[in-house]
């Protein structure tokens, strides 16, 4: 190994480039210390990591292809005793219906939960296990469960490990799951809350038992205290009142707030499809959850009319919660938003929103926070979660983004394992927004251009992270994308896989960018915090003109750091301009073609594409044992583990998005 990169690398004024780690998706993994993150304006990019007890959606496989999906692991009756660790059972036991059983095919050691999600209903998984024998472990769930809800485990090695009790000659970590079918034998509800039931053939004079149903959702949402459950039939349609339509106002407002541990739920019960929540026509939300604490929406499709919101969360409103929802227009053409996880009215903010497994489509922005439409200074407070969304084709009307978390101060929200297909202007944009991490996304596939009347509309950035909102006081700045894959952007000249558009201040490192029309990733940094960006161990291939394009503009240069990437671009791997501004510093990259122009200091690698990945055309780019990549980056103080989960030495790092490890 050269001996140039086996050093810990210091810069100007002998501070260490550093992304603290602890475990994958912890809070602490965003602190940095070349100068850390932290002192910048507001809160670290934190947001909920390893035992946050949340559930999540799809993968991509352990260090596998950046776009694959996650394989099912176990599910069979032949335990080998001897091999690979497996799942074998999932269940939700009668007698126990606030828990959730795993049975494994060998012994297993207790686990923090952090990696498991229980996906399907309202309960979600909410605390360490305890082993009840050597291969079966216990879970404590958020609630007990309903007995009509379906549920499949999802299981993210990266956010936090499964492992076997004692070693073997096979692989003693349990592989990803997404699917896995639980069993759920509850026979009832066996909560504290009260069960008020919901159908369309019902009477609001009734008792609201389940064989006497209330006809309609508000005269239900009245009778719901702290702890019940409001349930909608599956299967039939409830059309809302004209209620309280207009500007961030919804025709349907919960009336009330639940408390800690004790949610009000708007779920389904009995068989079939979700039950369907339709707007009225004229402006409001189908649904806002206002002013309002502790609400969770669960299994509903929520129909917004054209050119207004599905859901919306909005004013003084603490952990406000959408989970399993499918949210649409009422003509899949033109809705503005489809769920609005924050809007701050008359100086109240949104706090610790939850939206999780929901499926978007056809809105102009499928999921936003946006203080462009404020009276006062946006905020979302105590960060918040999206994890393990869909965010399908935004509108052909005026479309634009899949997610977006733009202009506000967001306290360390959490953007996390979702896929975006179908937008038309940015998959994921944190324009003018500052503390947002977004970890683990997958955004593929956007719509062609629109032509009309000679102007084209055309699909952009992947992951648009910075911007500047000078006339309404906004910037960004503490932004982390890690571990993301961005690929497939075959669209006009601007389509760019990750893009800083005059972003102060953030961290970029784990992400596969592939496939893409134009520029890998794109930093333009003008102005500059002292902080600065910096970038690390992300892989791009084959983009279509440079694989990093760097700009530091006026007199803020030498704030853009660049280390351990693997690049690959059709002009050139890197290029550098300055503007003024002083030159960009790195080391430790990998130029496949060997093209490295402007006001760049590094001192790099060269390897062909075919000499580094277990197989390009898949594009399957884990590194090859034999890789040149292996063991030849730079160290990079606190960077702990790659995209997959897998640990990286302190003398070794390889470069590039993953770590080449034995059991791959």
């Amino acid at each position: 190994m050269d001996h140039r990169l086996g050093i810990v690398l210091t810069l100007a004024s002998s501070v260490t480039l550093g992304c603290a780690s602890a475990e994958p998706g912890s809070p602490e993994d965003t602190a940095m210390t070349m100068p850390s993150l932290e002192d910048s304006e507001g809160e670290g990019g934190s947001g909920e990591g390893p035992g946050d007890g949340g559930d999540t959606g799809g993968s991509d496989t352990d260090g596998g292809d950046a776009e694959s999906g996650t394989e099912t692991n176990g599910g069979t009756d032949s335990a080998d005793e001897d091999g690979p660790l497996m799942l074998l059972e999932a269940t939700i036991p009668a007698s126990e219906t606030d828990h959730l059983e795993l049975r494994f095919n060998r012994a297993v050691a207790p686990t923090d939960g952090a990696g498991l999600r229980l996906v399907g209903g309202a309960a979600s998984i909410s605390g360490p296990s305890t082993v009840v024998d050597a291969r079966v472990l216990s879970i404590p769930l958020s609630d007990h469960v309903l007995p009509d809800d379906a549920f499949t485990v999802t299981f993210w090695p990266e956010l936090g490990a499964i492992e076997a009790a004692t070693d073997s000659e096979h692989d003693d970590r349990l592989a990803p799951l997404e699917g896995f079918p639980v069993d759920n034998e509850a026979s009832g509800y066996e909560g504290d809350g009260q069960l008020y039931f919901v159908a369309a053939d019902g009477d609001d004079g009734s008792s609201g038992m389940r064989d006497d149903p209330l006809r309609s959702l508000e005269v239900a949402a009245e009778l719901a205290e702290p702890g019940d459950y409001v349930l909608l039939q599956r299967g039939d349609t409830f059309a809302l009142s004209s209620g309280q339509g207009g500007s961030f106002r919804g025709h349907f407002e919960p009336p009330r707030s639940g408390q800690p541990g004790r949610v009000i739920t708007y779920g389904a019960y009995g068989s079939g499809e979700r039950p369907r929540v339709e707007a009225p026509s004229g402006s409001g939300a189908a649904i806002a959850i206002r002013d309002a604490d502790y609400v969770h929406l669960d299994n509903l499709e929520v129909i917004a009319d054209d050119g207004d919101y599905g859901v919306l969360f909005v004013g003084r409103s603490t952990e406000p919660t959408v989970t399993n929802c499918r949210v649409r227009a009422r003509n899949d053409n033109g809705g503005y938003g489809g769920i609005y996880f924050g809007a701050s009215v008359g100086g109240e903010h949104v706090s610790h929103p939850v939206v999780r497994f929901n499926d978007v489509l056809g809105f102009r922005t499928n999921y936003s926070s946006n203080g462009y439409d404020m009276g006062d200074r946006h905020e979302v407070l105590d960060g918040g979660l999206l994890e393990g969304n869909l965010s399908g084709d935004v509108t052909q009307d005026n479309g634009h983004d899949g997610f977006k978390a733009a202009r506000g101060d967001f306290h360390g929200l959490v953007i996390r394992k979702n896929e975006v297909t179908g937008w038309l202007d940015d998959g994921l944009e944190t324009f003018g927004a500052q503390n947002v991490v977004v970890e683990y996304n997958v955004l593929h596939s956007p719509q062609p251009p629109i032509i009309s009347e000679g102007s084209g509309k055309h699909a952009s950035q992947g992951i648009k992270a910075g911007g500047t909102d000078n006339a309404n006081g906004y910037h960004a700045a503490n932004i982390t994308v890690r571990y993301n894959a961005v690929y497939d952007l075959p669209y006009d000249s601007s389509s760019n896989g990750i893009i800083v558009n005059s972003g102060r201040s953030g961290e970029i490192y784990g992400n596969v960018v592939h496939d893409v029309r134009r520029i890998g990733i794109k930093i333009d940094c003008n102005p500059c915090e002292e902080k600065g960006w910096r970038v690390h161990h992300n892989t791009v291939v084959a983009a279509g003109t440079e694989a990093i394009q760097v700009y530091t503009g006026g007199s803020n240069g030498h704030r853009v750091w660049l280390f351990n990437n693997i690049l690959d671009g059709a002009t050139d791997d890197l290029r550098v301009s300055t503007g003024g501004g002083q030159s960009t510093v790195g080391g430790g990259n990998l130029l496949v073609n060997g093209t490295a122009s402007g006001a760049y200091e590094g001192d790099d690698l060269e390897a062909s594409l075919d000499s580094l990945f277990v197989d390009l055309e898949p594009r399957d780019l884990r590194l090859r044992a034999d890789a040149p990549a292996v063991d030849a980056g730079l160290t990079v103080e606190g960077y702990g583990f790659d995209r997959a989960g897998v640990p990286v030495p302190t003398d070794a790092a390889d470069v590039g998005a993953y770590e080449h490890h034995a059991d791959q």
